[in-house]
């Protein structure tokens, strides 16, 4: 299953895209407000809204209040700046004049539960689905086009079944592997900021 979200005559809805290339208007204002809702799978798989064609609707950031986005990359290629705002994933994007314009555009796992010292599997199983996120920075600052769509896992060709919970046993926690010494460790590092829209 594919959302997204897209600006209408009174504001933004989230959609469901059909693979006859149409747009199914969903209950929520957009994909974020969706993924709060426990039955937000079932529900967004038979609703039936107005119709629209993808290629005539402006597409709206997916999450219109993210409440947080992380960044997660290797200590030596880490940027000191975060983008912090929002916008369509065909929106226009203002630069300043002058050099230093850079845009990269990245993987998004986006979550659709809490998380908390989770295991693998657990984690896993938190994975509404996948995204883009495109940061356009200048030395000024920058924006996070993010979107156009989410991809569910089961859309992936080889989408892992995490089914299983996580083993909780004091077995299993004393069987654990100790974490290797600082040193040996893989160094990554995560920024994370609240965007504005």
């Amino acid at each position: 299953m594919k959302l997204t979200t897209i600006r209408t005559c009174g504001g933004t809805r989230a959609a469901r895209a059909e693979r006859d290339g149409t747009l199914v208007e969903l209950a929520w204002p957009d994909v974020g407000t969706a993924l709060r809702d426990p039955w937000w799978r079932s529900v967004a798989r038979t609703a039936a809204g107005s119709v629209h064609e993808a290629m005539f609707s402006t597409r709206a950031p997916l999450v219109l209040s993210a409440g947080r986005i992380c960044c997660v990359g290797r200590l030596n290629r880490t940027a000191t700046w975060l983008p912090a705002t929002l916008v369509g994933s065909r929106d226009e994007i203002r630069l300043p004049p002058g050099p230093g314009a850079d845009c990269e555009t990245h993987l998004a796992a986006v979550l659709g539960a809490p998380l908390h010292r989770a295991c693998e599997p657990a984690a896993a199983a938190a994975i509404a689905g996948f995204s883009t996120l495109t940061a356009v920075t200048t030395p000024g600052g920058g924006t996070l086009s993010f979107g156009s769509a989410l991809a569910t896992p089961d859309e992936l060709p080889a989408a892992p079944a995490h089914a299983s919970p996580c083993a909780r046993s004091s077995t299993a926690r004393s069987s654990a592997k100790p974490p290797p010494p600082a040193s040996t460790r893989s160094t990554w590092s995560a920024g994370c900021r609240t965007p504005r829209r």
